[in-house]
């Protein structure tokens, strides 16, 4: 599916479950609530370009998303963007995580953040008991409260050398 248009509304196309791949133009400026939520083929999401602002459950219950990359265009991500995706497991982020933007994501175990990124949202990653191996980038500098708690399978993070600011837990 090819979708260029500006805004994309809330639930346009949720329950679509036709879409094996996605793919946005450049006139893309923001994707609403809901708006591809239960796209039950879908195998992996890329938001770049001029995408800007991501509603909350915009993919939740896409149950074959494994792979997620989201753009530095990217500034406004709602909450719980990926409910419900229990195959998700390899996340990259060159924007900064928003307040529980991907909370609870049981499969996730591999995160990486670009050099865009400079903190992460309280709770932006809580629950995320399968999550073992963190790339942080170098110019992270501030780590929200309960950021990761719950992350119990963490083994390797690698932290910047400038971080400013640690929340509790």
């Amino acid at each position: 599916l090819f979708v260029d248009v500006e805004n994309i509304p809330a639930n346009a196309f949720s329950d679509s479950t036709g879409i094996v791949e996605l793919k946005f133009g450049d006139s893309v400026r923001s994707i609403g609530k809901s708006s591809f939520s239960s796209c039950n083929s879908l195998p992996s999401v890329v938001l770049a370009g001029g995408i800007t602002s991501v509603g909350d459950r915009a993919f939740a219950d896409c149950v074959k998303i494994k792979e997620v990359v989201i753009g530095s265009s990217v500034k406004t991500m709602g909450r719980d963007l990926f409910d419900g995706c229990d195959a998700l497991a390899d996340l990259t982020l060159h924007s900064n995580p928003t307040e529980r933007a991907f909370a609870n994501r049981t499969s996730l175990q591999s995160l990486s953040f670009g050099e865009e990124v400079t903190g992460i949202a309280d709770q932006a990653f809580i629950g995320c008991t399968g999550l073992q191996v963190i790339q942080m980038s170098r110019n992270i500098e501030i780590i929200g409260e309960r950021s990761f708690a719950g992350c119990a399978a963490l083994f390797s993070v690698i932290f910047p050398e400038r971080i400013s600011s640690i929340g509790n837990h």
